[in-house]
């Protein structure tokens, strides 16, 4: 399996300020269906720098390899919630799905599924235990059996946990205050006929007030004598999602009416041709064209598809932006 399906989508913190020690409870970080994020994957991978308080982590240097979009849904809107029954909430990037759950102090990973890979968790990986504040460290264990190819592998992992650090954040996208750190270091053992495996996974994801994904995230993976690195970071917004870039490709998205029934119109001011796609909650591309520069509307015939939450991008090389739109024939 990849590395990075190892990784743990972790949740918000909320930050009281960078003169003081934030703290964050259930309710902060609760995720929120029908939110829409877009991921920068980077091919330069920086130093996640240093634990502490009032901090200044600069990952400017990250470069785009490859944008990659996440939508939050409930689990049964996707075709696993039979296959994950403690899952609440998936997140999908277009090829593979995440499962959380939630408690009153508890915030956890209840499983995957990964390059056609079921996995669910038969103790599920506690992310967040609440109340966190700034230097609290905690450690989980968690466990899944799952089917590869045909054979069967047993994972025990344990995960160590720790709110490190907090200040500013620097990314491409911009620079962000009162940013709060999370190092996870995963330490997993998949058992099988073969013999057994040993990964261990170290991640620190950057949160900010307000927003219920990470602004960014670094990791490294360890297999034996093998390491491999994965890093991204995303744009701001929710469900209008944009690149920190210049130029005039796309401004002022709209798509109307809201809710719509059988027909709706797309809308942008734009100097160039745009590739326009209507994509399902689990941002699958169901209908996709290219439109001409200019400011006319385009209009899609809507009647086919079911009742639901779906979104609408308009992109370009260097821009993209995209809004949610509901269904209700």
């Amino acid at each position: 399996m990849r590395m990075k399906h190892l990784l743990s989508f972790l949740p918000i913190l909320i930050v009281s300020g960078i003169s003081a020690q934030p703290s964050f409870n259930f309710s902060d970080v609760t995720p929120r269906a029908g939110d829409v994020y877009l991921m920068v994957m980077s091919d330069v991978h920086p130093s996640p720098g240093n634990e502490g308080a009032n901090q200044i982590w600069d990952l400017t240097g990250m470069t785009r390899q490859a944008t990659v979009i996440n939508s939050i849904t409930p689990v049964d809107m996707g075709p696993h919630a039979a296959n994950v029954p403690g899952a609440v909430l998936q997140s999908y990037d277009g090829n593979n799905y995440a499962f959380f759950s939630t408690a009153e102090s508890k915030y956890m990973t209840a499983g995957y599924v990964a390059n056609g890979v079921v996995m669910n968790y038969t103790d599920e990986e506690e992310l967040m235990q609440f109340p966190m504040t700034y230097n609290k460290h905690f450690n989980d264990k968690w466990a899944s059996t799952y089917i590869a190819g045909s054979y069967e592998i047993n994972r025990t992992a344990t995960s160590a946990v720790s709110y490190d650090g907090y200040g500013t954040l620097k990314t491409p996208a911009g620079t962000f205050n009162n940013v709060a750190r999370i190092r996870t270091e995963q330490v997993v053992a998949d058992a099988s006929q073969f013999g057994l495996t040993t990964t261990t996974v170290v991640s620190y994801a950057w949160w900010v007030i307000g927003e219920h994904y990470p602004l960014a995230q670094i990791a490294t993976a360890k297999t034996r004598n093998k390491e491999s690195s994965y890093s991204w970071y995303r744009t701001m917004g929710v469900n209008t999602v944009g690149l920190a870039e210049n130029g005039k490709e796309v401004t002022s998205l709209i798509s109307y009416p809201n809710p719509a029934s059988d027909v709706l119109y797309v809308n942008a001011v734009r100097d160039k041709a745009l590739v326009l796609e209507f994509c399902d909650s689990q941002g699958k591309i169901l209908y996709t064209e290219t439109v001409p520069g200019g400011n006319a509307p385009v209009k899609l015939n809507v009647a086919g598809y079911d009742r639901g939450i779906y979104f609408v991008r308009l992109r370009t090389e260097n821009k993209s932006e995209m809004k949610k739109v509901v269904l209700d024939h």
